[in-house]
């Protein structure tokens, strides 16, 4: 129990992430996305595939363009059926349909002996005398593809001659009422003879024996061809595909839509408990293996013809379960890392109190500017304090000197003076001009830099005759960290989020910010930390 109670707000979060991913999923089913992508994913199942593997044990008899050209246009003479009949009938097949989906193709005269007698007995289903009645409706996909014939009631009105060719060749009574249509392969892989030569006795009867055997039209010019997975066909052909997957035992089952439902709710749980315990390479790495692995589950139920499940639904379950819990880690990590930007904000208030004087503007200026008269014996010096986001300097504070003395213009730091004190972070004499002529002075500018970030230049003026030992370029060195020190403490004491940084890269979200600035503040307390020990040592 304490064990559960100690996974229970992990478990409740996943509970709600697994929620917005059902959410997702009906959203998905809704739109129609879930049933597109199936169905677009069983045209890619048939390429695969191929042709199935079964024996013939439907064989079409196809009217076709050669046939109408020897028999002329139809309804043709009973002699031409009977002929045809007889020869079938030689070689004892299971049963013969004459199935007639198209233009009628039987004369109005009464049927000869041979066709009466194959009725009698069961050995020929012919389609009802009106046009159309008694044919299976077809159910289309999304794409308006065929994959289903709606065969009616067993003892309904609407029962189709197809139903009666089921059961005439024994292939069960409890066939449902949407059959769906397992297609043998492409167009052309459905076995075909032409009825021409059927009548006229080329075939041998023994090609026949223990067949099923459809009679129906084929072509454009004498059937209407509709669309399916595998190709245009005649609605004929479309019920041979369907009997030859009904006689291979492949017909596809339709599993109940609960249980879609909740195999996308259980993998959506499982993605939202895992994948934020990964990381972000690993997690979609394991998000597309488990896509991955319901695509070939699914591919291995369509090959093997038991159910038809789609990928879609669970597919969408995972995904949308692990961004979910992805987003929710991030809005926890996120809140972490304020957590953490507030204590270390309010740390480095606590170690350096504004008695010390750090919050005044000019105060700190002057400080430094006596212990570098008393270090440096310098002749004038300046602060130039670099903005958050900017890239131009901002005159602070000056001893000794007035603005007007400073003949360069230039405040750019990525230009020249001041480029190479920037590039290089130490003290670099002016390669121009940087004061009045008069004043007879030779200016160094030295970067006043934060772990890797300029924060301002320090203008220092010696007379023109001083030569700087390296022991001075040490002390301005050391000078220059202090000051640093100073401005950044002097920054977080003046900004309410003092770690916020305006240079912003294109792209960057907020969640990045917020990460950029407690990094900037345990930068600052570190470098804070290490000057108060550097002082302590000196001390």
């Amino acid at each position: 129990m304490i064990a559960l109670r100690e996974h229970r707000p992990w478990l409740r979060r996943a509970a709600g992430c697994a929620a917005i991913a059902l959410a997702a999923v009906a959203v998905a089913r809704a739109t129609g996305t879930a049933d597109a992508i199936d169905d677009n994913a069983r045209r890619l199942y048939y390429d695969i595939r191929g042709t199935r593997d079964g024996g013939h044990d439907v064989i079409f008899v196809a009217i076709d363009e050669d046939s109408v050209n020897l028999w002329n246009a139809p309804p043709w003479r009973w002699d031409r059926y009977a002929a045809t009949v007889s020869a079938i009938l030689a070689g004892e097949p299971r049963v013969i349909a004459i199935l007639e989906p198209g233009p009628r193709l039987l004369p109005d005269e009464p049927p000869p002996p041979v066709i009466r007698d194959a009725v009698a007995r069961g050995a020929l289903v012919m389609a009802p005398p009106t046009p159309g009645f008694g044919q299976p409706r077809l159910a289309l996909e999304t794409r308006g593809a065929v994959v289903a014939l709606d065969l009616g009631q067993p003892d309904g009105v609407d029962r189709s001659v197809v139903r009666d060719v089921i059961e005439a060749a024994g292939l069960g009574r409890d066939v449902p009422r949407r059959l769906p249509v397992n297609y043998y392969g492409a167009p052309d892989a459905l076995p075909t003879l032409p009825a021409h030569r059927v009548a006229s006795g080329e075939i041998p009867p023994r090609t026949f024996r223990d067949r099923i055997v459809v009679i129906g039209l084929r072509g454009e010019r004498f059937a209407p061809q509709v669309p399916t997975p595998v190709g245009a066909m005649s609605p004929a052909e479309v019920y041979c595909h369907a009997l030859l997957g009904l006689a291979h035992g492949a017909v596809w089952s339709r599993p109940p839509p609960w249980l879609s439902w909740m195999l996308a709710g259980v993998l959506a749980f499982v993605a939202a408990a895992v994948t934020p315990r990964l990381r972000t390479r690993t997690a979609a790495a394991v998000t597309g293996g488990a896509i991955a692995v319901i695509a070939i589950a699914d591919y291995w139920l369509f090959r093997t013809g038991v159910a038809l499940l789609g990928m879609t639904t669970p597919a969408v379950g995972v995904v949308a379960g692990a961004i979910a819990g992805g987003a929710v880690e991030r809005e926890r990590a996120r809140d972490q890392i304020d957590a953490i930007a507030r204590w270390l904000a309010q740390r480095l208030r606590v170690d350096t109190p504004r008695s010390a004087g750090i919050a005044v503007d000019h105060a700190p200026w002057r400080a430094y500017a006596d212990a570098v008269d008393i270090y440096l014996d310098c002749h004038s010096t300046a602060f130039a304090e670099l903005p958050d986001g900017s890239w131009h300097l901002r005159l602070a504070h000056a001893v000794r000197m007035a603005e007007t003395d400073i003949v360069e213009q230039r405040r750019d730091v990525r230009r020249d003076p001041y480029k190479r004190a920037y590039a290089f972070h130490r003290p670099m004499e002016s390669d121009r001009q940087f004061m009045r002529r008069d004043l007879g002075v030779r200016t160094f500018l030295v970067p006043l830099v934060s772990f890797e970030r300029l924060l301002g230049i320090w203008i220092v003026n010696f007379e023109d005759h001083r030569e700087l030992t390296d022991r001075e370029l040490s002390v301005m060195a050391t000078l220059a960290d202090e000051m640093a020190v100073g401005l950044e403490l002097r920054r977080l004491h003046g900004s309410a989020r003092p770690f916020a940084d305006a240079r912003r890269q294109p792209g960057d979200s907020a969640f990045l910010d917020r990460v950029r600035e407690a990094r900037r503040g345990a930068l600052a307390l570190a470098r804070h930390q290490q000057a108060t020990a550097a002082l302590l040592d000196q001390l």
